[in-house]
């Protein structure tokens, strides 16, 4: 699984490819236009960083339900409260790697 990751890492996007940073940027952006309370937008932001780190910061297009089942498999492996107990933009690539089981 880690050498996919580095593999999907070098492929080149797409011209109308959007990286998930980008898609988070663009969301929260929306959402603070819209006047949602800062609390939401952080709760937002904090999702995004971990789906970034568990996945890396690929296009949206190249995404696939395995990637979305890693993901699910993150998020069960982790306290309700995670982003209470730790700082979810502090997450090392390692411990996501060792929750995931590789």
């Amino acid at each position: 699984m880690i050498s996919s990751f580095i593999e999907r890492e070098k492929e080149p996007k797409s011209v109308n490819s959007i990286s998930m940073s980008e898609l988070s940027e663009k969301f929260l952006d929306s959402k603070t236009k819209a006047g949602y309370p800062q609390k939401t937008i952080n709760g937002h932001d904090d999702t995004y960083k971990l789906l970034i780190g568990v996945l890396g910061d690929v296009c949206v297009d190249s995404l696939t339900h395995q990637d979305g089942k890693r993901f699910v498999q993150v998020l069960k492996k982790l306290p309700v409260n995670v982003v209470v107990i730790i700082d979810i933009s502090r997450i090392d690539l390692k411990i996501i790697w060792h929750i995931t089981g590789n």
